[in-house]
């Protein structure tokens, strides 16, 4: 297995604009100081360089095609896993490269691309961690074909004055014989460049989203006093979007009944704390905020307003380098925050803030635009309030956010709720960057179809009660924010006291006795919890190691089931089921 010394040796490129590879032009300097390695890049000439990228390193690696791998994607609804040879995406969206119709760069055009950091692990006791644990300027992508592997900044087309130097993101390459302990050593490096934010509590509530179409505020009321009378332990209602016209965050929604101000000071009557949503660098092309201030958002070569790289073909993208488009989100947010009252804010599709274009500033990188819009927001609401980042560009956001989303939107389905768990599985160690969020809890059968864009949405729910068990036990293993995605009203007892069991132990995430994420362990703050998951479409039976004489009840009825020494075998566990035991 190789180390940092084996990178160090690795050769390095610089690649410009115009497709040719830097031959004296520039100097690329890489200084190490341990594990940890800062990269720069000086203009020796006397013309402006334009740089299209910087290979730090690149080669083969010496591990086999077939070394199993884990990365990460440039935004919330992708990860990468497989093998070098054979990788795959982790999520139901794609590619990032076909999600956001992001180019290949010509000077790799038949490597897969994967994001901020790599784990290769030839064996379960041997692994090696290539990662950024800074990103403040550039974006980092790993591109790779069999053993073949590029660490790539991603330079944007900017120009390089001359005598002018450039600081690259810091690399790390960590060995280690575990998956936990090799992520730990990893989150404490990145904690060091990006500060984490330490928001008081675990900010439970519930969310309009999963069980109400639209936002209407009778149904916001009815939902207040429902949890006020039976669980007044989630706290927050989470008015999602749809209370607001178009993309113009402060201009209410007719179909609402009453403006937020009036929803918020209601709810706030009632007993629960109003919690709010946000889409701040979304522009949709019918809203007034875009027919004003075109010139606001991020545009083509040609300076027209592009939607190129948007998912959605509505919408635009805000310019965080533009002054008075981060002044706009400033009010925004002081209005939310002074006149409405919130402290909770959902900050949805942030990935698109970070895509590329051609912004105001041309010095200026997407991540730098990104950032400086987090950063307004920050501090204009940060001092009290829970800032949580949805389907975020991960690294870009790293100190800047207390909570985020980490798996795809949960819906009654077996193939999101098995999805949302692969997702869980790679991202658990992210605890320790921020508090984690697995999306809504549901658990109710109940079926919830409506009208979005003009087009009806069938959503039925197709969930067997194992496959309920199943979702409850990652919300367990997640550690995370409680968000119920019930009726409130209409929840049966037995689902109230599910959702209080949960919020009993949340802020600890599960750690995974092996990469088969079949058996994790909350064994912290005086917890010791146990979830065991057959994530098969097989019957399964399976040894639960222990490692001590265990007397072992069930999580969630505190049924006794025994004393056991050695291991405790659940025996014909039915398919795409879980078990959630306690330790006493």
């Amino acid at each position: 297995m190789f180390d940092k010394s084996f990178v160090q040796e690795l050769p390095g490129a610089v690649r410009l604009t115009d497709g040719r590879v830097d031959r004296g032009l520039t100097q690329l300097v890489r200084e190490w100081d341990g594990e940890r390695c800062r990269a720069s890049l000086r203009n020796v000439s006397c013309e402006p360089v334009q740089i299209k990228e910087v290979a730090l390193f690149y080669g083969r690696f010496p591990v086999s095609a077939d070394c199993p791998f884990y990365a990460e994607g440039y935004h919330m609804l992708t990860q990468h896993a497989g093998t070098l040879a054979e990788p795959y995406v982790i999520g139901h969206y794609g590619h990032d490269e076909e999600f956001f119709h992001l180019e290949k760069s010509q000077f790799s055009p038949d490597t897969y691309t994967a994001y901020n950091c790599m784990l290769l692990s030839p064996t379960q006791v041997d692994r090696i961690l290539m990662g950024f644990t800074s990103c403040r300027r550039f974006q980092s992508e790993f591109r790779f074909r069999n053993n073949y592997i590029e660490i790539v900044m991603d330079c944007e087309n900017l120009t390089l004055r001359p005598g002018e130097t450039w600081r690259f993101e810091e690399f790390v390459v960590l060995n280690g014989e575990g998956r936990e302990e090799i992520f730990a050593r990893f989150a404490a490096r990145i904690n060091e460049n990006h500060p984490r934010r330490r928001y008081p509590e675990i900010p439970n509530g519930w969310c309009s989203y999963h069980a109400i179409s639209g936002v209407r505020a009778e149904d916001m009321y009815e939902q207040a006093r429902a949890m006020k009378g039976r669980i007044p332990e989630l706290k927050r209602i989470q008015i999602d979007a749809g209370y607001q016209s178009s993309t113009d965050w402060l201009i209410p929604n007719p179909r609402t009944g009453a403006d937020m101000k009036e929803i918020c000071d209601r709810i706030r009557e009632i007993g629960c704390e109003p919690a709010g949503y946000l889409s701040p660098f979304s522009v949709a092309d019918d809203s007034q905020l875009f027919r004003d201030h075109p010139d606001w958002v991020v545009k083509d070569a040609q300076g027209n307003p592009t939607n190129e790289h948007c998912h959605a073909k509505h919408w635009y993208i805000l310019d965080g380098t533009h002054p008075e488009a981060v002044a706009y989100i400033r009010k925004v947010l002081r209005t939310m925050h002074d006149e409405w009252g919130i402290r909770y804010f959902k900050l949805d599709f942030t990935s698109y803030g970070a895509l590329p274009g051609f912004r105001h500033d041309p010095d200026k990188t997407r991540v730098e635009a990104f950032r400086a819009v987090f950063e307004a927001i920050n501090d204009e609401v940060g001092r009290d309030s829970y800032v949580l980042g949805c389907n975020a560009p991960f690294w870009p956001q790293l100190g800047l956010v207390d909570g985020n989303r980490t798996t795809n939107d949960v819906f009654r389905r077996w193939e999101t709720i098995h999805g949302n768990m692969e997702e869980l599985e790679g991202r658990l160690w992210q605890n320790r960057l921020w508090i984690l969020d697995p999306d809504g809890v549901v658990l109710e059968k109940i079926d919830r179809s409506d009208m979005r864009d003009g087009h009806f949405r069938k959503r039925n729910c197709t969930l067997c009660d194992a496959e309920f068990e199943y979702h409850k036990a990652y919300i367990v293993a997640c550690g995370g924010v409680i968000t119920s995605g019930d009726k409130l009203d209409e929840m049966s007892e037995a689902n109230l006291d599910v959702l209080r069991r949960m919020m009993a132990c949340t802020g600890d995430p599960a750690v995974f006795d092996d990469d088969s994420f079949e058996i994790g362990r909350i064994e912290q703050n005086g917890k010791n919890i146990i979830c065991v998951f057959n994530h098969s479409d097989q019957v399964k039976s399976i040894a639960v190691p222990l490692r001590y004489k265990s007397r072992l009840v069930d999580f969630w009825t505190d049924e006794y089931i025994g004393e056991y020494e050695g291991h405790y075998t659940l025996f014909d566990m039915v398919p795409h089921s879980s078990r959630v035991i306690k330790v006493i």
